[in-house]
C-alpha cells in the first residue's frame, strides 16, 4: 500500500511542480491566483484516485474499504507536498526574485480591488493588508503553500474514498 501511494505521491508532487513553473513562465503568479488552487486540486484528486484504483485492482482483488482509501490517499498527498515543498523551496533559494514578484503583484491586486477592500475592512484594514504583504518571507510564501496542498487533499481523499469503496459481499 505505502510502495503505490508514494510512487503516485512522487508523481504528484513532480507535476505539481511543473503546473507550479509553467504558471510563473505564463505569467500567472501562482501564489495569488485561484485558477492555479484549482489545478493543484484536480492534479491531486487524479493522482489519489490512480493510487486508488491501482491498489484495488493489484493488490485487494477489487475489494477496497474506506480506511484504505484514507491511508492511500494521505500517503499520495502527503509525498507530493513535501516534493512540492523541496522543489519549491529550491525554486526559490534559486530565483530570489519569486519573493519580490509576489509582493508587487500582491500590491497591485489588491490596489486594484481597493474601494471594495476599503468598504468591506476600512483604511486601517487596507493598510494593515498592504504592510503584511510587505512582510511576507520566502517561508512564508512556502508555508502556504504547503497548508492549501495538504488541505486540498485532506478535503478530496475522503470523497474518492466513498466513491471508491467496495466491500465484500
Amino acid at each position: 500500500m505505502f510502495k503505490i501511494s508514494i510512487s503516485y505521491g512522487l508523481a504528484c508532487g513532480l507535476f505539481l511542480l511543473l503546473l507550479f513553473y509553467a504558471s510563473s513562465l505564463v505569467g500567472i503568479d501562482p501564489f495569488i491566483n485561484l485558477i492555479h488552487f484549482f489545478f493543484d486540486a484536480v492534479l491531486i484528486a487524479i493522482f489519489v484516485a490512480i493510487a486508488s484504483l491501482d491498489f484495488k485492482r493489484k493488490v485487494e482483488n477489487r475489494i477496497f474499504h474506506f480506511w484504505q482509501g484514507m491511508t492511500l490517499g494521505f500517503g499520495v498527498y502527503l509525498t507530493a507536498t513535501i516534493i512540492f515543498v523541496l522543489g519549491l523551496s529550491l525554486i526559490i533559494y534559486f530565483q530570489e526574485d519569486i519573493v519580490i514578484n509576489y509582493h508587487i503583484d500582491a500590491t497591485k491586486f489588491l490596489e486594484e480591488r481597493k474601494d471594495i477592500y476599503i468598504e468591506e475592512f476600512g483604511n486601517s484594514g487596507y493598510e494593515n493588508q498592504i504592510n503584511a504583504i510587505e512582510r511576507t518571507s520566502a517561508f512564508d510564501l512556502v508555508k502556504s503553500m504547503t497548508t492549501k496542498k495538504m488541505i486540498t487533499g485532506f478535503l478530496i481523499t475522503p470523497l474518492i474514498a466513498i466513491i471508491l469503496r467496495k466491500k465484500p459481499k
